[in-house]
């Protein structure tokens, strides 16, 4: 078994892989929010 120490850096970069993830999400939603906005204007 591993010691706790091994378990908290798993912990950690399970997180910081579900921040990342959530960051590209938002900037991937912000980007179809203003492609959006730029069609509404040009018409």
């Amino acid at each position: 078994m591993g010691s706790p120490a091994d378990y908290t850096i798993i912990v950690l970069v399970v997180l910081v892989g579900v921040g990342v993830w959530t960051l590209l999400d938002r900037l991937a939603q912000v980007q179809r929010d203003v492609e959006v906005l730029k069609r509404k204007f040009d018409e």
